[in-house]
């Protein structure tokens, strides 16, 4: 139970809600547009539908909680793969490039 709780206790939990509709496996809380977790039993690739641009993508090991393996970004959330068929929660992160609407032109202006 201790090493559950050293895990979730960097996370925001209370901001995130379940969202098993956002993954093709496993078990995903997600603050979407902002945060995503996806619990993997046994590795594998995982397709996450994540909105608002470019994520930092990190493995987090639950059997050794310093063991977290920055992944390369990602901007569409497709083919994430655990570095092994161990259980792994991944963790995608506030948007590195976040897409921002592009400001209304003032017509007048013109």
């Amino acid at each position: 139970i201790k090493r559950a709780w050293d895990i979730f206790e960097r996370f925001d939990l209370w901001k995130m809600s379940p969202c098993p509709n956002l993954i093709d496996r496993g078990m995903c809380l997600a603050d979407v547009g902002n945060e995503y977790l996806v619990y993997l039993t046994d590795g594998g690739s995982v397709d996450v539908s994540i909105t608002g641009g470019t994520y930092e993508t990190t493995w987090l090991n639950p059997r050794d909680i310093n063991d977290a393996r920055v992944d390369s970004p990602t901007a569409d959330g497709v083919g994430l793969t655990a570095p092994d068929t161990n259980d792994w929660i991944l963790h995608l992160e506030n948007p590195v490039d976040p897409v921002v609407p592009e400001p209304p032109r003032n017509l007048r202006a013109q």
